[in-house]
């Protein structure tokens, strides 16, 4: 006699339980998989992930913001064969399920189809063994009809809406070790079959969520969310937690990092981890337990691989488990190798630049030899004057491994120079370390703060300017459309951004004023390209020159424009490095004024930072209220503007020629004078010579021998003079 069918609501009436269930957490050390289903067939607990056969589907799940498998038109899912259990062990399975009711289908199982039907499984809709459509039943079998087990439930499941559906077993054999339960009750009915002796595994045969045996029969129409497996029967109070509040295991490892994820062959990173309090920890390769170094989930460790190494973290908490891993990449000996300035004016220098492998073993050639003196932390660098276009080369070796890195310096003839007149200079910032206006009545305030970085080779330091701060000199230079003017610079920074390098320009109302600028997307301008601005009104009255010289590669560039007063395109000239670079007049429409006289000259910004604030170093930075000639700005380039404060001088070369002549040098600036002092005990100086070379120094080096040092230890010092 069939049992008969009972609706949900039917079935809470007639279950008068004398109080409330008391839900219960389960323990997660008996979860063996669990499939969420939500976008994914990954197995988010342990190593079974799913494999979707047929199409690939999913819509809403049962709670917000979560999705569930949709299967239809024979399409299932194959978790493989790692989760085996037999007659003898206790085992639990919970999904959420949504499908119509005109069905005969396998929710999960692992079954074989025909051949004594050898497995288990939870099934829906059979009209076997006094089940029906829409109800759940279980099997566990070794051989149908004789050594077997069938329990069924009068709970009627498919209706299109969701059910949370689940059984349990205790491992007994017995049909009365089997419960079912619908939406976090128990909804066991009758056992229709209470013969199973043998074992239930079925070894040739794949565990399948909505199907058996790979699609040879009973497939599934519907959803299915949250499937879980576990290695222990469920209480009742567990299985309403799991109903009520979904499974949500304890995460073992929350994150497992690498600061930095890249090192030097043999350079400590640090490897740090969250993980769930209490759990036992394993790094390998190599270090092994760090259960120890882990203090309320948190821990770290150092490791200083020698190649490229992929650590895994492994945590475990009774009988879960959960791994990590992370890759730590090796990074060459030669991080970079670079030159302030590719291109060089026969007799300037321009300086060499490294980072390297620190405590590697480096050397520079042609001509200069072991630099691994040079080279602190890494990091080292050598200034060279080539007589001719060179390639160097940088070698770096380390524990047998050996890099080569090589830079092409071009040495071309200098441009003709013309020193500018001073007394068209208006004013002059130079930005080392000081905001001052060595020329003009006008310094410079740093917005929010000051802030300095390396300077270009002959400058200890430039302002630096981080994207939002900006330097204002206040409004008192001003010029207008038939003003002569000029601009010079010194400049580096990163190619990608659209920046204010020096202007005076209002941000929007008709963008009235002038402005040179860098990266713009605007009429054929571009990244790391300059381009100059006359504006009255943008878009209607201005002028834009564009320079397709890249100006922005993160080394220094000395920039420059002049222009003419004619309200024309070609009267504006751009400069690069002391090189003509102007390129097309992309707008020629200037008829009216350019003078903004509510803002004011802005150094690295737009208008007190309302837009186009710069990132990067300036330095030397000079207004004129002339055209410069191209040979003046060549002069600048290569000179400086006149006002510059020395560079401080770094002597070298040292060396004592017996009997009595010590010789050294330094580096110089062409055209000063120096004054060279002697001491026996660091605190009473005597001038040797003063006003050496005679007539000034001629190029970056100059050299001098003292011819009377004999006797007692001496100390040398030379002075930049006026």
């Amino acid at each position: 006699m069939k049992t008969p069918r009972l609706s949900l609501p039917a079935l809470l009436a007639t279950l008068a339980a004398p109080a409330a269930l008391l839900a219960q957490a389960p323990d997660f050390a008996h979860l063996v998989s669990l499939w969420r289903l939500d976008g994914n067939p990954a197995d988010g607990f342990g190593a079974h992930n799913a494999t979707f056969v047929g199409t690939a589907a999913y819509e809403p799940g049962p709670r917000p913001d979560t999705q569930a498998a949709v299967l239809a038109n024979g399409s299932f899912l194959n978790a493989g064969r790692g989760i085996a259990f037999d007659t003898d062990q206790a085992f639990s399975v919970t999904a959420w399920v949504k499908g119509p009711l005109a069905q005969d289908s396998t929710l999960l199982g692992r079954m074989r189809q025909g051949s004594g039907y050898t497995g288990w499984e939870l099934h829906v809709g059979t009209d076997a063994g006094g089940s029906a459509r829409g109800l759940l039943n279980v099997w566990l079998i070794n051989n149908y009809g004789t050594d077997f087990i069938q329990v069924n439930s009068p709970v009627t499941v498919m209706d299109e809406t969701w059910h949370h559906v689940a059984f349990t077993y205790d491992g007994s054999s017995l049909a009365q070790g089997v419960k079912i339960y619908a939406d976090g009750l128990d909804a066991t009915g009758e056992a229709t079959a209470d013969s199973l002796v043998s074992s239930i595994v079925a070894e040739d045969v794949d565990l399948n969520l909505g199907s058996r045996q790979n699609g040879a029969n009973h497939t599934y129409t519907g959803s299915l969310h949250e499937v879980s497996v576990w290695r222990a029967a469920l209480t009742p109070e567990q299985i309403a937690h799991i109903h009520a509040n979904g499974i949500r295991p304890p995460v073992l490892i929350s994150s497992f990092l690498a600061d930095p994820t890249t090192v030097f062959a043999g350079t400590p990173t640090t490897l740090a981890w969250n993980v769930e309090p209490g759990v036992t920890l394993a790094l390998e390769p190599g270090v092994g337990d760090v259960t120890s170094l882990t203090v309320n989930g948190r821990g770290s460790t150092p490791v200083s691989p020698e190649v490229e190494t992929t650590y895994t973290l492994t945590a475990t908490q009774g009988a879960q488990s959960t791994t990590r891993n992370l890759t730590v990449g090796i990074r060459p000996l030669i991080t970079t190798f670079s030159a302030t300035k590719l291109q060089v004016p026969r007799g300037h220098p321009t300086s060499l630049a490294w980072n390297v492998h620190p405590g590697a073993q480096v050397r520079l050639e042609p001509g200069i030899g072991d630099v691994t003196g040079l080279t602190v932390a890494g990091a080292g660098r050598v200034q060279v004057t080539p007589d001719a276009s060179t390639t160097y080369t940088l070698q770096v070796s380390r524990a047998g491994v050996t890099n080569d890195a090589q830079l092409d310096l071009s040495v071309v003839e200098p441009p003709p120079a013309t020193a500018p007149n001073l007394a068209d200079l208006v004013s002059f910032w130079s930005l080392d370390g000081t905001l001052a206006d060595a020329r003009g009545s006008s310094p410079g305030t740093f917005v929010p703060a000051a802030s300095y970085g390396p300077g270009p080779e002959w400058s200890r330091q430039a302002a630096a300017f981080d994207g939002a701060s900006y330097i204002t000199v206040g409004q008192d230079i001003a010029f207008d459309s038939t003003d002569t003017f000029s601009v010079t610079a010194w400049v580096a920074g990163p190619l990608a951004q659209d920046s204010t390098l020096l202007g005076r320009m209002r941000q929007g109302n008709n963008y009235t004023g002038w402005e040179l600028h860098v990266g713009t997307g605007a009429n054929g301008s571009g990244p790391g390209r300059l381009n100059v601005w006359l504006i009255n009104a943008f878009g209607s009255d201005y002028l834009q020159v564009n320079s397709p010289a890249v100006v922005l590669d993160n080394t220094w560039h000395h920039v420059a424009f002049t222009y003419d007063g004619s309200f024309l395109g070609g009267g504006v000239r751009i400069y690069v490095d002391g090189v003509d670079a102007t390129g097309e007049t992309a707008v020629d429409s200037l008829f009216s004024s350019i003078f903004a006289d509510d803002v004011e000259l802005n150094l690295g910004s737009r208008q007190n930072g309302a837009f186009h604030n710069f990132t990067g170093r300036l330095a030397s930075v000079s207004v004129w209220n002339v055209t410069l000639s191209p040979e003046n700005v060549a002069h600048v380039y290569l000179s400086g503007v006149g006002l510059e404060p020395p560079p401080p001088v770094t002597l070298s070369g040292a060396a004592f020629i017996p009997p009595g002549t010590f010789r050294f040098s330094w580096n110089s600036v062409a055209g000063r004078t120096y004054q060279i002092e002697s001491s026996t005990d660091l605190k009473q100086w005597n001038t040797v010579v003063s006003g050496y070379p005679s007539g000034g120094a001629t190029g970056p080096t100059t050299a001098y021998s003292d011819t009377a040092a004999t006797g007692a230890i001496r100390f040398y010092r030379v002075l930049s003079l006026p």
